[in-house]
């Protein structure tokens, strides 16, 4: 009978040394796996000038198929390429340098007979580091090691093999990680003098027309363009998020994919809120409330205000004390838990569409009316009056909402964003506009401005 732990390879001829054969294995790609041109010429591109590279990013954003896309591309060109897949065993040094070892004498016989002459003789690891990086500096050609799922390793002994590793890597070989975390080993001196490149998600995730071409061949039917906006403004490229809709389009024809969705609850559940602490999770549901918001939005909406009083509301608070907002939004964006630091204010924070969209199905309506309408007062009080009357309205205080508009509807009027103007007075009732002459100006100058004369 076929048993992983019977699944083994002998590394040499002459060594005794045995590994799983699978742990040595690029994965396969699935048939239906679409070619990224773009993303691997942008990985080339990279590679000229650098020899390491860490592919930093959440569960389910393809770092692994990216990968195995490159470097098939480059066994074709007749070059070595070793592949480990680690897990936490690998936090065993004496295991890890076995596998190490094996990896790169897999992917070309005549390298690697010194350090595994070491294993076979069990000798000292510092040994056998040794010998594995005499031997790499004496290596001829192009030689390809990639290390997936370094996220499992916390050992320091092996974190400073990874290190010595990058430190001293010869210039013919390339050196490729892949991890759900921040990378555990500091890269800055190397990142500053360009050997070291790091992808993460916004470089992985799938662009506007790959979305369309992935959704196309899994569901075996073409969609519109409607459609393909509809699951690109949801999904972000995310590969698992697509795996989710297409289930979720099989079965419902649509990819308007509710909160409180099975398939989104069963996900989050089992792959993300398990791998938070109390205050991770406690801070991700107070960004799905606010949407983008700042460590200060949070902290003058959740801590100043009497909100954790209110029924319902223990998922903004948990049973922790007073949390550093910052620190805790910076660990989920480093640690990648679908939370995303702006690249234009990297103050400000948002989540994932879809994890946004899984987590309100966790909240009570009468809790969310009061937060946004402390939002609506923090925000104002701040100057930023147009969120605060989108806060308002959420809160569904229209007479609120038309008060806050008052104070720059002129400005706004100015700047001819009357898309904003015309969705505003369709969400607040005319009673409540025609209590304000102010008001009553200013929609209709918009109305008018906007060729709805009749209305005007």
């Amino acid at each position: 009978m076929f048993s992983v732990e019977n699944s083994v390879v002998k590394s040499l001829a002459l060594s005794q040394v045995r590994v799983l054969a699978m742990k040595l294995q690029m994965p396969l790609l699935p048939l239906n796996a679409i070619k990224r041109t773009d993303t691997l010429r942008h990985f080339s591109e990279k590679m000229e000038v650098a020899n390491i590279v860490c592919l930093e990013a959440a569960c389910g954003f393809g770092k692994s198929s990216l990968l195995a896309q490159y470097l098939n591309h480059k066994r074709q060109e007749k070059h070595n390429v070793a592949w480990l897949t680690l897990d936490p065993k690998e936090n065993d040094p004496k295991r890890f340098l076995t596998y190490l070892v094996s990896a790169v004498s897999h992917s070309n016989s005549a390298l690697m007979h010194q350090s595994l002459s070491l294993i076979d003789k069990g000798a000292a690891e510092t040994d056998v580091f040794n010998s594995f990086m005499h031997e790499l500096q004496r290596a001829e050609g192009q030689l390809h090691i990639a290390l997936d799922d370094v996220h499992y390793i916390e050992n320091p002994d092996v974190l400073g093999c990874l290190e010595s590793l990058i430190q001293y890597l010869p210039s013919n070989i390339h050196l490729y990680f892949t991890s759900r975390k921040t990378f555990p080993v500091n890269l800055l001196q190397q990142q500053s003098n360009g050997r070291v490149v790091v992808l993460s998600e916004a470089d992985l995730a799938l662009s506007f027309l790959e979305t369309r071409e992935w959704l196309e061949r899994n569901l075996k039917q073409e969609i519109s363009l409607e459609q393909n906006k509809q699951a690109y403004d949801l999904t972000l490229g995310w590969l698992d998020g697509l795996n989710i809709l297409q289930q979720y389009f099989r079965e419902h024809q649509s990819f308007h994919i509710e909160a409180g969705s099975l398939l989104l609850n069963s996900y989050f559940t089992q792959q993300w809120r398990e791998e938070l602490t109390e205050q991770e999770f406690t801070c991700a549901c107070r960004l799905a409330v606010l949407g983008l918001a700042s460590a200060d939005y949070l902290y003058g909406v959740f801590e100043t205000s009497d909100l954790k009083h209110k029924k319902n509301a223990n998922l903004f608070y948990g049973n922790s004390p007073e949390m550093n907002n910052a620190a805790v939004l910076n660990s989920l964006s480093s640690s990648h838990r679908l939370v995303i630091k702006q690249v234009d204010n990297q103050e400000r924070f948002s989540l994932h569409p879809m994890l946004s969209l899984y987590l309100h199905s966790l909240f009570q309506r009468s809790v969310l009316k009061d937060i946004y309408s402390q939002a609506s007062l923090w925000l104002h009080e701040q100057g930023k009056i147009m969120p605060s009357v989108e806060m308002a309205l959420k809160s569904g205080d229209n007479v609120l909402a038309a008060e806050f508009l008052q104070v720059m509807a002129e400005n706004i009027l100015e700047e001819q964003d009357l898309a904003k103007l015309l969705q505003w007075k369709q969400q607040i009732p005319d009673d409540v506009i025609c209590t304000s002459p102010r008001l009553i100006i200013i929609f209709s100058w918009t109305l008018a401005l906007a060729l709805q004369l009749d209305d005007a």
